[in-house]
């Protein structure tokens, strides 16, 4: 973490020349030729601005903007009144075309620096990025932090401190008004539960939920309090134990229960549910009975019979079980189009790309994704393979990526409506076989180099750490194609430098802008097996 250093604090008047990959504007001094750099906060290109520099090296330092002397023309008003002060956006200031561009030229010259190149040639200008339709209230998914009774909001950048706000841009509507309802419950008047916690984890997929993470148990009195929230599913996490808390359910909710039981048992439970609707009026929480009755009406309501305390999403025409303490990708629209672009690929790989269709008229014969989650990437890949697994470590993510081969059952005909016309080049009859592995991806590896097993396809999608010392073992495998997804293009470029020592080579890079106003963007990366190519070249 980097501190002021109050007592070594120069200024220095900057132009700010660009920007760089952590969200710093790149400040020079102006008509000299010293090589030195300064790292900006919140400086926009074409600034030029007094900074104050608290952090010096040789080469570089870090400084922030005591005074604008000549805004650019780029920079805007930013929309949140705390921006500066919440590390959670970087761009805020910036147009989001100039943002846009800087993370495009940003990637490009990381990756020119790194060797590397596209399709064996230095085409690396021509990488292209997908822009968000939306720049604002784009996330389902949010974690704030709490400081003992005082805030709740998010970290200041490069420390542990935390800015308390009761408003996020990045956040959707529903998770707005999910921040108030528990600003007015904890801060105004349930301060000694919130000093029992540490981050609250929000999400608004399909239902509002909220995680509350603790750093000291809540007593059976205060677990019943937090049933009085206005929130869909609330969870509390301790020590690594996770709990639902039962929410109370008024009498209309219940006779509304009871008539949807009675309309499918004929009356029969009718009884019970009376018995539990005096409960309710006595401030009791749902009986047992009362939710096997609602988990009855949801079944009914979204007409799949699978295990009804997980809801479920629905993704380009797939339905998708989902439960709040599984990975999800926090831009709906840009995963669309990232899926979108996959499926593109594979279907250019055919008809352009000299892919040859097996026996089971298949584009490959095996099919790994690695980090699959709930299988965001696995269902869409479906059409291409006749084998199908996918490795996750995380329990909660695989149980719902077994939950979606349940809700998707006719998956084959679900998938090719979701193609364009226009991608629909062949018809695929086989139901392909699919299966998930709750294992360590590494451990999943080894045994599976030992076992001399072989995939043609293998997709990937670690955490921003990458897959640092598993390349050799995914070349190993000796697939064809490789379809790496990145949340992180320094660790990126660090794995693809492997992949290109171990024999492949780069087709193409797309880059996602699933993060406005961050620095952050997704890479998407389809490497070919160069020893393969050349045998087909050669037959």
């Amino acid at each position: 973490m980097k501190k002021d250093n109050k007592k070594n604090d120069a200024a220095a008047i900057l132009e700010i020349v660009g920007l760089a990959y952590n969200g710093y504007g790149v400040g020079k001094e102006q008509d000299k030729c010293s090589d030195k750099i300064t790292f900006v906060d919140h400086a926009c290109p074409g600034d030029i601005a007094e900074v104050v520099i608290y952090e010096e090296h040789k080469r570089y330092g870090f400084g922030k903007i005591n005074k604008i002397v000549s805004p650019s023309a780029f920079r805007v008003k930013p929309v949140c009144r705390y921006f500066t002060l919440c590390g959670g956006c970087n761009y805020l200031n910036i147009s989001y075309e100039t943002e846009v561009y800087w993370k495009k030229k940003i990637f490009a010259d990381n990756f020119a620096k790194a060797g590397l190149s596209i399709d064996n040639n230095k085409l690396y200008e021509t990488i292209d990025i997908i822009k968000s339709e939306n720049v604002l209230h784009y996330r389902q998914k949010i974690s704030l932090k709490v400081h003992s009774d005082e805030a709740i909001g998010l970290f200041k950048k490069n420390s542990h401190c935390v800015v308390d706000i009761d408003y996020c841009y990045l956040a959707s509507g529903s998770i707005n008004t999910m921040i108030e309802t528990l600003r007015n419950f904890f801060l105004k008047n349930n301060k000694s539960l919130l000093k029992k916690i540490k981050s609250i984890i929000l999400t608004d997929v399909e239902a509002r939920s909220a995680i509350l993470q603790l750093k000291e148990e809540f007593s059976g009195k205060e677990k019943k309090l937090l049933s009085n929230l206005d929130i869909t599913k609330i969870y509390i996490e301790f020590n690594g134990k996770k709990e639902k808390i039962e929410k109370k359910i008024d009498t209309q909710e219940i006779r509304k229960t009871m008539k949807i039981k009675e309309d499918i048992t004929g009356g029969a439970e009718a009884e019970d549910a009376e018995e539990a609707k005096d409960a309710a009026d006595d401030d009791i929480y749902i009986s047992a009975d009362i939710k096997e009755i609602n988990a009855g009406r949801r079944q009914i309501c979204s007409n799949n019979y699978f295990d009804a305390a997980y809801d479920y999403f629905t993704l380009s025409g797939i339905k998708f079980a989902y439960e709040s303490f599984s990975f999800i990708q926090v831009n709906k629209k840009q995963n669309e189009n990232l899926i979108n672009l996959i499926i593109k690929y594979l279907t250019d790989y055919q008809t352009k790309r000299c892919g040859i269709l097996n026996k089971d008229n298949f584009l490959f014969d095996k099919a790994l994704d690695l980090f699959c989650g709930y299988g965001n990437l696995t269902f869409f890949a479906l059409p291409f393979v006749s084998q199908m697994t996918g490795v996750e470590s995380n329990i909660y993510s695989i149980e719902l990526a077994n939950q979606n081969i349940i809700l998707n059952n006719n998956l084959i005909e679900r998938i090719e409506r979701c193609i364009p016309d226009r991608y629909k080049k062949h018809s695929y009859k086989k139901q392909p076989f699919i299966s998930f592995i709750n294992e360590d991806v590494e451990k999943f590896l080894i045994n599976a180099v030992k076992n001399n097993s072989s995939y043609d396809l293998i997709m990937i999608d670690p955490p921003r750490a990458g897959i640092k010392g598993l390349v050799g073992y995914i070349a190993e495998l000796n697939p064809k194609l490789v379809i790496y997804l990145s949340c992180d293009h320094m660790t990126l470029l660090r794995d693809l430098k492997e992949f290109v020592q171990e024999g492949y080579f780069i087709d193409d890079i797309k880059l996602i802008d699933m993060f406005p106003r961050t620095y952050h963007t997704e890479s998407l990366v389809f490497l070919k097996n160069e020893k393969i190519i050349n045998k087909n070249k050669s037959n």
